[in-house]
């Protein structure tokens, strides 16, 4: 993970905590503040050059969330996992967290190793073996969570996509077009959740896997550069949810600054299928899913700011999730969802089989659909047509007819066809 400096670095708060993990821990050397939504988070580089985070939680976290964290680390850990995760290091008193007092605050203080690794955020294009690799790791990390329990697994978080029409109420907050796609999204996660919530899987997920959560290792293969995603870090916003939350909520990300919204998901799928599959039903409310997390990740970016106009942080992909929502709205919902599948090795169309498997018992009993299958005649009537000319009201219905007769005429067919896809200069209303 990268360290990022904060200016200005609350000297106070560093000079209170180098002792308290040179008691705690018996660590020294150079505190850096690292970026955070409400915790403090400090790089701690040791003379030896070892690597550390220091974490204070925020005054309102409560020792159970903390628990909450760490046991599911350990318990990652103990899985082998063949992840890259933070590693929680035990206090000298055997104790993982500790509660102490910052700037006359109870505050608690919990310490992890630091991971190698580039941002995955720092990373274009992210089609291919990328997006492939971050849906194998991803899928890994919800298996082995997959048998994890904590009493605080279900205390909720504002985060959580089950509860995006939380944020209706800051949808005010957002400007222009953006507004209405926005609270489009939110519409249809309420008509579409609640009556498939019942058939989805459940567990504890990280929930957060966003393109600065994620470790990626710039390998070398065959003299190439082959970067692949490796890890995952920041397990603040841990909760139990439906398990298909947390590729929606990393697709959601990674397509962020990408033309091609479905290759990048497709890739990914593609990985995740290969140790997690997902069920029909999860692949169904999954592009549903993705759009209402950038809704929600854009009303509470944009009421922020207006709170906030001086924090970098909290913005800090605001405007590529308004242009992934607004590629995203453009794309049917019917087509998306017939993406995913072909990518989850399944049929484009869920009753595809069936329907294959009958045109095929009748093939004795069907009739051609067209009746001549020799001398086809293609019409052009693309943009630069010769057929068309230059005039303008060659485009009119009537003179149009004539000059697509005539021209099958002196070709000698009676059936002609156009192209799926030409384009066409000559509609005027949407199809």
């Amino acid at each position: 993970m990268d360290s990022i400096d904060q200016s200005p670095i609350n000297a106070e708060l560093i000079t209170q905590l180098q002792p308290l993990l040179a008691l705690h821990y018996e660590l020294s050397g150079t505190l850096t503040a690292l970026p955070g939504d409400r915790d403090n988070n400090f790089q701690l580089r040791c003379p030896t050059g070892k690597k550390y985070v220091a974490k204070l939680m925020d005054v309102s976290c409560s020792k159970q969330a903390v628990s909450f964290q760490v046991e599911a680390l350990l318990h990652l850990r103990a899985s082998n996992t063949n992840i890259v995760l933070p590693h929680v290091l035990p206090a000298l008193s055997g104790e993982y967290f500790l509660p102490v007092r910052v700037k006359n605050e109870k505050r608690i203080l919990w310490v992890l190793n630091w991971c190698d690794g580039q941002l995955l955020a720092r990373f274009s294009p992210r089609h291919g073996e990328l997006a492939h690799s971050f849906g194998t790791t991803l899928a890994r990390l919800d298996s082995h969570l997959s048998n994890f329990t904590h009493p605080a697994m279900r205390d909720g978080h504002r985060w959580e996509l089950t509860r995006a029409l939380d944020h209706e109420k800051r949808l005010g907050s957002i400007s222009g077009d953006m507004q209405t796609l926005a609270r489009h999204a939110l519409n249809q996660f309420e008509s579409e959740f609640e009556s498939a919530s019942e058939k989805l899987r459940w567990g504890v997920v990280h929930n957060d896997a966003n393109d600065y959560n994620v470790l990626v290792d710039v390998g070398i293969d065959n003299g190439s550069v082959s970067p692949k995603v490796c890890g995952l870090f920041d397990f603040g916003d841990m909760s139990y949810q439906p398990v298909v939350c947390d590729p929606a909520i990393a697709l959601a990300y990674l397509i962020l600054d990408e033309v091609d919204p479905l290759r990048v998901c497709s890739d990914f799928l593609r990985g995740y299928t290969e140790v997690n599959p997902l069920t029909t039903d999860e692949i169904a409310l999954l592009f549903t899913l993705i759009k209402a997390r950038l809704a929600v990740s854009i009303a509470i970016s944009s009421q922020r700011q207006l709170e906030e106009p001086d924090d970098p942080y909290i913005v800090i992909s605001q405007k590529p999730a308004i242009d992934a929502l607004t590629r995203l709205s453009a794309i049917a919902d019917d087509v998306a969802t017939a993406v995913f599948r072909e990518a989850c090795g399944l049929p484009a169309v869920a009753h595809a089989d069936q329907a294959l498997a009958w045109l095929q018992s009748q093939q004795a009993t069907l009739e051609p659909v067209v009746a001549h299958r020799d001398n086809f005649h293609r019409i052009d009537l693309s943009i630069g047509s010769l057929l068309l000319g230059a005039d303008p009201a060659n485009a009119e219905l009537a003179r149009l007819t004539r000059l697509i007769d005539n021209d099958m005429q002196s070709a000698g067919v009676t059936v002609a066809y156009g192209c799926y896809g030409e384009p066409r200069g000559i509609y005027d209303t949407p199809a």
